[in-house]
């Protein structure tokens, strides 16, 4: 693998892992936010939609780092 397509594997890794903590965040405030004995719909509202998204991206990302090592495992 070349130096600069290692370095965009790590930049990936890293962007993987700054998601996954996004993830367990935002899971322990919907997990808070929905045991309160008076729920707060729009923290649980915020918190599904922020998941949602921030799953994405990391399958997104997931998905890149896949196709990035098959084109390097090609060459």
């Amino acid at each position: 693998m070349s130096k600069s397509l290692e370095e965009l594997r790590n930049d990936y890794i890293k962007e993987l892992e700054k998601l996954d903590e996004k993830i367990i965040v935002y899971r322990c405030r919907l997990h808070r936010a929905m045991t309160n004995r008076i729920r707060n719909a729009d923290e649980i509202f915020t918190c599904r939609r922020l998941l949602s998204v921030f799953e994405n991206e990391r399958s997104e990302l997931i998905s890149s780092i896949r196709d990035l090592q098959k084109y390097c495992e090609e060459e």
